[in-house]
């Protein structure tokens, strides 16, 4: 998002998959990305609860992730869960390329649990 947001989009090309997550606004930065990989050719998989109609004609799929009516739940449990379930499938097809990345990623993630949490901070 943001003044960065160019950076990452710079690279994007047709082989490409976008997966944009946007529960319930569209924010210009969407707006931006969707024109951008529209532009390149890369097709887009759209995460939200609210947002299909205003965009179901220009992406390749949109997933509902539908927001917690009770408010028990953040905002982007849904999202999340959804995102879990495109990566286990993804996985797979990715073979070693997927194994690699997973490890890294688990333990750049442990930097941003909360301070309590047993993984905080730790190396996977």
């Amino acid at each position: 998002m943001g003044f960065g947001l160019p950076d990452v989009l710079v690279p994007l090309s047709a082989d490409d998959v976008v997966v944009v997550f946007a529960p319930a606004r569209l924010f210009r930065e969407i707006e931006v990305i969707v024109d951008h990989a529209e532009e390149v050719g890369a097709p887009i998989v759209l995460i939200t609860d609210a947002l299909g109609p205003a965009l179901g004609d220009r992406v390749a799929v949109t997933l509902l992730a539908t927001l917690s009516a009770s408010g028990t739940t953040r905002e982007t449990l849904g999202s999340l869960a959804v995102v879990d379930a495109l990566a286990l499938a993804v996985a797979p097809q990715l073979g070693e390329c997927a194994l690699e990345t997973s490890e890294p990623l688990t333990r750049l993630r442990g930097h941003f649990l909360p301070p309590n949490s047993l993984r905080h901070g730790r190396d996977a």
